[in-house]
């Protein structure tokens, strides 16, 4: 208490910042700090002020207090604290993705990433001098999530030199080409972000024809509403939109898309085709295989003889596979709570259930079962335990998968690959858990 006294005090000596009572702020300046927490406000106080400026105890002004101070003595400081935040928002950029990488691909301390809030992310910036890469951030945050289900590979290096130019050539030969019955849907494509082996797209299309309705007098907006109102229609084209992100170097490049390509692929061929030379983009494009998602499939499966436990076998597979990954957490550069979280759930991965698929050596069209957390639960109160190992050792290994529980998320395993079973993504914790369970680079 009497710290922040004396605090108060030299503030009120020290001229050189005018007392939140005297001072005399821009308002909407102000009120563009509203909802901040008081240690995000202290913290970009911090960032903002020149070292040889008093500093203040986080206590030495009540929140408001702190917006008064930050509007009145850092005004563009906070204005480019709100642009950045803002854009963040726009983005749907969370805090997890962005720790991570600023772990990986910066020098940051991990004591000095321990923030609770996405707000306190951007003074650490201002702190750190990381701002010029700010695109580069805000895009790894965002592809991060997708590249779970996302991410392709492609067994040839892309040339990305010289993309303005090429993607100028593109718009021309789409958009500007002969269309007698103009059914040509137009495209665009966007630069994001790029550096020497990697680039950020987005690439918008049109889609089919639809028309609205709307009341004719909306047409002028100062037109009298009448009594009785003319309905016309207008024809219009809906923008979709696909990001992509394009690593190449090695000699192979991998791709992560934000959505589901099903939807794009031909869209896809077509600039693929003329922007980078790759004819018949998806038939070259294949998942990477996880060598420890075989693994998991292969002590479950292969060669298992009438006298061993498949699931057994392959619980220990994972167990040994778990400690291993438990000691390369001990090495990222993430604060110990986010460590202890991702081991948390490392020690918490078990077989929950399988799929088989068109196996035609059992009969079997389809076939799911999937427990509510672990397989034990489900023999103790469903008779299957017997037939469910004897549909393990007689399926092809090749149409069967297995699914994980991960505390209670399902991811499948099938064919070497992994995803989420299931609707929705993965929370951040769990997604990393699995990257390092999985041995899994992160491309950005």
């Amino acid at each position: 208490m009497q710290q922040v006294i004396l605090e108060q005090l030299y503030y009120y000596l020290d001229m050189s910042i005018t007392t939140p009572s005297k001072a005399d702020p821009d308002t909407e300046l102000v009120s563009s700090l509203d909802g901040r927490h008081k240690n995000t406000l202290h913290r970009l106080f911090e960032a903002c002020r020149d070292d040889s400026e008093r500093n203040y105890n986080r206590d030495a002004f009540n929140t408001k207090e702190w917006q008064i101070v930050l509007a009145n003595e850092y005004p563009d400081c906070v204005r480019q604290f709100t642009q950045i935040y803002q854009r963040m928002r726009d983005e749907n950029i969370r805090r997890k993705p962005v720790i991570e990488h600023l772990a990986e691909r910066t020098d940051i301390p991990a004591e000095e990433l321990e923030l609770e809030r996405l707000p306190e992310i951007i003074p650490l910036l201002m702190e750190q001098e990381l701002l010029d890469r700010l695109e580069e951030i805000i895009v790894a945050a965002r592809f991060r999530p997708s590249a779970v289900t996302g991410t392709y590979k492609l067994d040839k290096e892309l040339d990305l030199n010289n993309l303005d130019d090429r993607i100028a050539a593109f718009h021309r030969s789409w958009n500007q080409s002969i269309d007698e019955d103009e059914t040509k849907r137009a495209k665009r494509v966007e630069i994001e972000y790029e550096s020497e082996q990697t680039v950020a797209l987005q690439y918008y299309r049109e889609s089919t024809e639809t028309k609205a309705r709307y009341f004719s007098f909306r047409k002028d907006e100062f037109g009298e509403r009448p009594e009785k109102p003319e309905i016309e229609e207008f024809p219009y084209r809906q923008l979709k939109r696909i990001r992509l992100l394009i690593v190449s170097r090695d000699g192979d490049s991998r791709l992560v898309f934000t959505k589901n390509i099903n939807g794009w692929k031909q869209s896809l061929r077509t600039l693929f085709d003329e922007v980078f030379g790759v004819d018949n983009l998806i038939s070259q494009m294949a998942r990477p295989a996880s060598e420890v998602a075989a693994g998991v499939e292969e002590t479950a499966s292969d060669d298992v003889s009438a006298d061993s436990d498949p699931l057994t076998e392959a619980q220990s597979y994972i167990d040994e596979r778990c400690e291993i990954a438990k000691d390369e957490v001990d090495d990222l550069g993430i604060p110990s709570d986010d460590k202890q979280t991702l081991k948390t759930h490392l020690d918490n991965i078990t077989i929950s259930g399988t799929e088989v698929d068109g196996d035609r050596s059992i009969a079997t069209r389809e076939l799911r079962i999937i427990s509510q957390s672990n397989l034990a639960e489900l023999f103790a109160s469903v008779d299957i335990e017997d037939g469910f190992r004897d549909l393990l050792r007689k399926a092809d290994s090749e149409k069967l998968g297995f699914v994980l529980d991960v505390n209670d998320v399902p991811v499948e395993c099938i064919n070497g690959e992994w995803s989420r079973t299931g609707p929705g993504g993965l929370p951040d914790d769990i997604r990393r858990a699995l990257n390092v369970f999985f041995d899994e680079e992160s491309y950005i």
